[in-house]
């Protein structure tokens, strides 16, 4: 198999102040906001959460680390903001949670 490389730039969130930073930004906020689709993928453990959540365009990838920290008892608003917002969600076995 052909190995490939993500073109755009990688945003690791690992607490609100990430998050926040991310917000004031705004470069990955415009570029979801405009995107009919992201590609999404989630990372756990059957006997534990959530461990990372991972949404991407072309041009950025978020990774959010919810085993840690505040993000351990609830999701960060921007995330959350994305999860219930009117952009498609696109991944594989996405429904079984």
């Amino acid at each position: 198999m052909e190995c490939c490389k993500f073109p755009g730039k990688i945003h690791l969130v690992k607490d609100e102040v990430d998050e926040q930073q991310l917000v004031q930004e705004g470069i990955v906020c415009q570029d979801f906001e405009r995107q009919k689709a992201l590609g999404m993928d989630i990372e756990h453990l059957k006997s534990q959460r959530i461990c990372l959540i991972q949404l991407a365009s072309k041009e950025n990838a978020v990774l959010w680390a919810c085993h840690q920290g505040t993000f351990r008892d609830k999701l960060p608003p921007y995330l959350l903001s994305i999860l219930y917002g009117d952009v498609l969600k696109v991944g594989h076995s996405l429904g079984v949670f």
